[in-house]
């Protein structure tokens, strides 16, 4: 976790709080030996005040991050996982209602990269055969 006082909320629920780089094998799997679940809140969004580039640090952690952290899982031994997943955007179709089986295009506006890259992450974790 970037943020201490975030680590010492998790830790104080109980949780195992260790530091790894996303994007550093080497790291996570160290991280992650010994552990029964790895759980993957990872994320970069922005303030209240980011502008539109920003989230594509988030669109990057999910789409290359996620796929290091799945490896490093299977390799440590982690048999089951968690990952957060949620897109804070609506692509719908004008006026009609989306709900969870709506498929969103994928195309090169804001809300197309962030659905693009959140269901890159899902997948990562969907076809690792991790539970």
């Amino acid at each position: 976790m970037r943020q201490p006082e975030a680590a010492a909320a998790a830790a104080a629920c109980g949780a195992g709080v260790r530091r790894a780089n996303i994007f550093d094998y080497g790291s996570l799997r160290a991280a992650l030996h010994g552990c029964e679940i790895g759980v993957n809140l990872a994320t970069r969004l922005p303030g209240p005040k980011g502008r539109a580039s920003d989230y594509r640090a988030n669109d990057q952690l999910r789409r290359l991050g996620t796929p290091v952290w799945v490896e490093a899982c299977r390799d440590a031994g982690v048999a089951r996982v968690l990952q957060q997943s949620i897109a804070l955007v609506n692509s719908g179709a004008g006026d009609e209602w989306a709900d969870e089986d709506t498929t969103f295009a994928t195309d090169d506006t804001l809300a197309g990269r962030a659905i693009g890259a959140c269901r890159a992450m899902e997948g990562s974790v969907r076809s690792s055969a991790l539970d």
